[in-house]
């Protein structure tokens, strides 16, 4: 092998191994720490979401509580369920003329899509609103399971179509209605539209195109229904369903199962996806958080490229920089080689065309006084050949040896020369070492910022629980102050319900005297052949 070959050789030895080893630990630490953070950015989400549609019920609850203590919804319930068949009578149309004055204002107020209230057994006495008309005075069959575990606290329906177009999808909150004497005085309904819910869910920290945040439920038939709309399907709504135990939507049965936790899947529509899903347990749904892999890990493929690319040119820069050096190095020493073959030949005065000032130039200078000297001694040979024949031949002898020497000398400052080149190369591969150690830090810095961020979502989260803690107290104090009050004007409104009984039976019996009239005017009508003027519901 020749010596501008070995060069190469030893030099890309000694840099490309190190860069390469380099560069495969600074990728992997890399890639590992984007994948902790698409992976806790995802767990994050998961959170936050299940936490705010938990925190958004409760709220909900609360308000139920204070319109279940409304004194007009008290004082209207007994009339309503009293004079539900008779919608003429005075003290109905009063009790309805002042709720559905109150009404927008309540749903507007609370954001609910309309409010029902039922009477003991059930029955529908009053719809806020108008595509419900139709369900007044009915008893509500589906609902009476739901009604009897209302006695014991407020409950939660299931998520129904409903035929309102701008609530297309909604639930039941129900709640009872007690009165002064702690006397059972009906149910309140109030619909829930799922549009809040679902733009929670839009809502989410994305990671692109193939975010999707989803919530499910279990069924009695032991399969897994979709609540919310699928990124993909649109219309999923209470009609997609997965058995439980299939290798479909197997995040979606974990979370219906009561589970927490993330990892990779095959999702409903056949992509491999990295989820995170967790259990809404006072609602019975799970909620999960997906997102394509191809999409969430493409900053590592993007890495992969950058440090492919960037070692590629470190190869090449390595490569061209070898030649070089050994071009620098073998050149001047075959060019020696070639010019000392001309003085071997006898060509004393030749000069050699080296003039570099490194080791070679000295190794061609020394070359050029040999000849110089040989040229000397030649002459001094031939005048004393026959005189001193030996001893010339023993000092041709010496110089041959010196000459040898130097060049030894001079090769072993050849090599001390590349030694000190290897030893600047390692100081370059130092300081690339450092400039990676300083992009991982970077790197940790930003770790130190997303614990930071969560920091303070805790914190947030931990204000607002203060808040509604707070909130409730108040409550509790208000209701105190209105049962005081309440109980003040019990009498009052005692003496108010006698007089108003004794004005019921005056108008009734008014209106009874009327209704004979009616008939007598019929009947007079009659026998003179006319038209009967009063046949609308009188016998």
């Amino acid at each position: 092998m020749r010596i501008r070959s070995k060069f190469v050789t030893l030099f890309l030895c000694m840099t490309l191994v190190p860069v390469l080893f380099i560069g495969y630990i600074v990728f992997y630490n890399s890639q590992k720490s984007l994948e902790e953070q698409v992976i806790n950015l995802l767990n994050a989400n998961a959170s936050l979401k299940a936490q705010a549609i938990s925190d958004y019920f409760q709220e909900r609850k609360g308000d139920l509580y204070v319109l279940q203590n409304r004194e007009n919804i008290k004082t209207a319930l007994p009339v309503l369920d009293q004079f539900r068949h008779d919608p003429t009578n005075p003290s109905y149309v009063e009790v309805k003329r002042n709720l559905d004055e109150q009404m927008p204002y309540i749903l507007k107020g609370y954001g609910y899509a309309s409010i029902q209230l039922l009477n003991p057994k059930g029955h529908v006495v009053y719809v806020s609103s108008p595509d419900r008309q139709a369900e007044l005075y009915k008893l509500d069959d589906e609902g009476i399971d739901i009604l009897q575990k209302a006695k014991t606290g407020i409950q939660i329906g299931e998520v129904e179509v409903s035929r309102n177009k701008e609530h297309p999808y909604v639930l039941e909150l129900t709640g009872t209605v007690v009165g002064v004497n702690d006397e059972f005085l009906g149910f309140v309904q109030v619909e829930l539209s799922m549009n809040s819910i679902y733009a929670m869910l839009k809502s989410a920290l994305s990671f692109g195109d193939t975010m999707d945040v989803l919530l499910v439920k279990k069924t009695a038939d032991n399969k897994v229904l979709f609540l919310s709309p699928l990124r993909a399907e649109s219309e999923a709504i209470l009609k997609k369903t997965v058995d439980i135990g299939s290798e479909a939507a197997l995040p979606a049965q974990k979370a219906v199962l009561g589970e927490t936790g993330f990892g990779f899947s095959v999702d409903y529509s056949g992509h491999k996806v990295l989820s995170s899903w967790r259990d809404i347990s006072e609602l019975g749904w799970g909620l999960v958080a997906k997102v394509d892999v191809s999409e969430a890990f493409l900053p590592i493929r993007k890495l992969f490229k950058i440090v492919f690319v960037l070692l590629g040119l470190v190869i090449v820069l390595l490569i061209v920089t070898a030649l070089a050096v050994a071009r620098s190095i073998a050149q001047p020493i075959v060019k020696l080689c070639r010019e000392s073959e001309l003085i071997g030949r006898g060509q004393w005065d030749h000069r050699l065309d080296i003039s570099g000032k490194d080791e070679i130039g000295d190794l061609a200078r020394a070359f050029q006084d040999m000849a110089r000297n040989l040229k000397f001694f030649m002459q001094k040979e031939k005048e004393f050949v026959l005189a001193d024949a030996r001893v010339e031949a023993e000092k041709e002898k010496a110089n041959e040896l010196r000459a040898i020497n130097q060049q030894l000398m001079a090769t072993e400052q050849q090599l001390r020369a590349a030694n000190q080149q290897l030893s600047a190369g390692e100081q370059q591969l130092r300081a690339s070492n450092e400039q990676l150690r300083a992009n991982e830090q970077q790197l940790r810095a930003a770790n130190q910022q997303l614990s930071a961020i969560e920091q303070e979502l805790r914190a947030a989260k931990t204000s607002l629980e203060e808040k509604v803690r707070e909130r409730t107290r108040e409550l509790e104090e208000a209701r105190n102050s209105l049962e005081s009050t309440v109980e003040a004007q019990t009498r009052e409104l005692r003496e108010q319900m006698e007089n108003l009984s004794r004005m019921n039976k005056f108008m009734v019996d008014r209106e009874m005297r009327v209704i004979d009239l009616k008939k007598e005017v019929n009947r007079l009508c009659k026998e003179l052949g006319r038209t009967e003027p009063y046949s609308g519901g009188i016998s």
